[in-house]
């Protein structure tokens, strides 16, 4: 038998396995087998299907070295002929130790082998570098949170202060004072001047000149200046 021959023999006999196999209703699963004709791109290739000798376009695992002639699996999402995927190669037993130490050459998906934990997730897929991970963001936008004390590093500038730091370093910056300026003519002022204490308190009018009055504390930040008579000028504080 000559090369032709046996070539046309080859096709006529594959064509004949296919026929029986779709009668026999065997390709209606999600896994059939499949041969490389031609490599499209990194994510479309050409293959032959449960050897039929129709080549269809499929697309294909991008991070798997598919070349001429490799036997591969193909995968029909949810049973969907129309819709097909090659996923990997088939181990046929006379790949290289490059093949298998590259990674291209993945074998049976069983799931006894790729999903031990019985869980319905590939075990690899479970734990997966932060390298490996596409289209992550490339900033994050935080969330409202707080932080305890022991959380927080404190620096040469940026020191924690408790409260009573605080109420003892607002005694050391020595004594506080306020102006308050009332624009309205009034007899009566309300001010608050929040210096926590019973300050002092000197009254001008618009003219500059000292005007005097009866002067109350409601509280260390709250004064009530009374005059005889309404008028407008500035109060201050200390």
């Amino acid at each position: 038998m000559s090369t032709n021959q046996a070539s046309e023999f080859e096709a006529i006999l594959r064509q004949q396995i296919y026929k029986i196999l779709q009668e026999e209703k065997l390709l209606q699963g999600e896994w059939h087998l499949g041969k490389v004709d031609a490599v499209v791109s990194r994510y479309l290739l050409k293959a032959f299907i449960d050897g039929s000798q129709i080549s269809y376009a499929i697309p294909c695992n991008p991070n798997i070295i598919f070349k001429t002639g490799d036997e591969i699996w193909v995968h029909f999402v949810n049973g969907d002929s129309k819709n097909k995927f090659a996923s990997y190669k088939r181990a046929t037993g006379t790949e290289s130790i490059e093949d298998v130490a590259e990674g291209t050459i993945l074998g049976d998906m069983q799931k006894s082998v790729y999903d031990k934990n019985n869980n319905g997730i590939v075990d690899k897929a479970e734990n997966v570098d932060w390298s490996g991970v596409l289209n992550k963001p490339s900033t994050f936008t935080p969330s409202a949170h707080s932080h305890t004390l022991d959380q927080i590093t404190e620096t040469a500038n940026k020191k924690i202060m408790t409260n009573d730091e605080r109420t003892k370093l607002n005694t050391l910056e020595g004594d506080k004072t306020f102006e308050y300026t009332q624009i309205t003519p009034l007899s009566v002022w309300d001010i608050d001047h929040n210096l926590n204490k019973y300050p002092s308190v000197t009254v001008l009018d618009s003219g500059g000149s000292t005007v005097v009055g009866d002067t109350s504390f409601p509280t260390k930040n709250k004064a009530i200046l009374t005059f005889s008579a309404p008028f407008s000028g500035k109060a201050f504080f200390n």
